[in-house]
């Protein structure tokens, strides 16, 4: 009778304990995967929407004249084009604008105010967009450049 019960197979308390382990062990190696499929995925979203900001604002620029094209009118420009917009705040006087967690900075300087180039004449402007956004704890950023020319 002994070697009857012996024989019998069923389920011990040790194959329970070792399911139960697996089970969390694997599970929590999923939720680690997907967590981190998601961070990606929103990092990526994020950043297309920064390039997409940046893009419409260099094009708004290159509809604007050569002569209209400084850091004062750029914050001129934006806070009256964005202003019935709640989305946009002027944060600055230094051209930073906040839209939607995105830090937009734009920056115009003139080629011959740049180191060696004093003696040419003012026909090329740089504009230089920066958005900064936030990805969790850390700040990431994107940052285009455009030339305007004069046109003579």
């Amino acid at each position: 009778m002994y070697n009857k019960l012996k024989d019998e197979k069923g389920i011990t308390g040790f194959d329970i304990t070792l399911s139960i382990f697996v089970i969390i062990v694997f599970s929590s190696l999923i939720a680690t995967l997907f967590y981190n499929i998601a961070i990606v995925n929103s990092s990526k979203k994020r950043k297309a929407m920064a390039t997409i900001y940046a893009t419409e604002i260099l094009e708004e620029i290159g509809i604007m004249d050569y002569d209209e094209i400084t850091n004062e009118n750029l914050i001129t420009y934006f806070s009256e084009k964005y202003t019935n917009n709640t989305n946009i705040n002027i944060q600055d006087s230094n051209g930073n604008y906040e839209v939607n967690g995105y830090t937009i900075t734009m920056k115009v300087s003139k080629y011959n105010e740049t180191d060696g180039n004093e003696q040419k004449e003012d026909i090329i402007k740089t504009i230089t967009v920066k958005v900064e956004y936030k990805i969790g704890k850390n700040v990431d950023s994107i940052e285009i450049s455009r030339l305007k020319t004069k046109e003579i």
